[in-house]
Parts: structure tokens; sequence; C-alpha cells
């Protein structure tokens, strides 16, 4: 049988300084990537911020036309564009920070974005 070791007052304090540290890292990663999120279009002509949390449409001019960006119900969507294939049509709906959808042929790339928080994006664990 092995012998119990007894805990030291400095044991204990050791375990509530680590504890008290793991809590607070838990709060500042939960409160980083608070803020108003953003769908982020990026055209030749410049970058468009949509909030999410506003329905609403924007026409953007690419190099073979026109591509419609929709916002509802916090979700932004490419509803509709000049490229032949509407590829970009069919991806659907994106509403999470760091998710992405683009019409390549008009050189349209759209991302959703949270503005105001510590971090203006969440980290994509594809990118590691």
């Amino acid at each position: 049988m092995l012998p119990v070791k007894s805990l030291y007052p400095l044991d204990i304090t050791i375990a509530a300084v680590f504890l008290a540290l793991i809590i607070s890292a838990m709060f500042f990663t939960v409160g980083a990537n608070r803020g108003t999120a953003y769908a982020e279009a990026e055209t030749a002509e410049g970058v468009y911020y949509l909030p999410l949390d506003k329905d609403g449409e924007l026409t953007v001019h690419g190099p073979i036309g026109e591509t419609l960006i929709r916002v509802k119900d916090g979700a932004a969507q490419i509803v509709d564009s000049d490229c032949r294939d509407k590829i970009c049509v069919t991806m659907g709906q994106i509403s999470r920070p760091a998710a992405w959808t683009a019409c390549l042929p008009n050189r349209v790339f759209l991302r959703i974005t949270a503005k105001g928080g510590r971090n203006s994006e969440e980290a994509d664990a594809g990118a590691y």
C-alpha cells in the first residue's frame, strides 16, 4: 500500500492559481468573438460590409457582369450572378464567422466576419 502524502498549504495555493488561470482563459476565449457579424463582399471595386442582423441586398459588379448578394435571417448568400455555371448560387447560405463562398468568374468573394470583438475572425481548423 502506498503512503498518502498530505497536502501542504502551498500545494493548495498552486492548484487554486492554476484553476483560476484556466477559468479566466475560458472566459477570455468565449468573449473574443463578440460583436456584430457582417457579410464582407470583396470585389475589384472595393470591399462592402452588410450587417447580418439586418435583411438587405447588394449588387456588385465584376468583369463578366453583376452579382446579387442577399442577407436574410442572419445569413448571407449569392443569389444570382452572370457567371455560366452558377456554382456560387448553389453553394447556399453562410452565417458563421470565417465561412465563405465565391463567384470566381466574376471575382466576388463573400465571407462572414465578426467585427467589434477582440478578434475579427474565428480561426478555421482547415487552415492549419
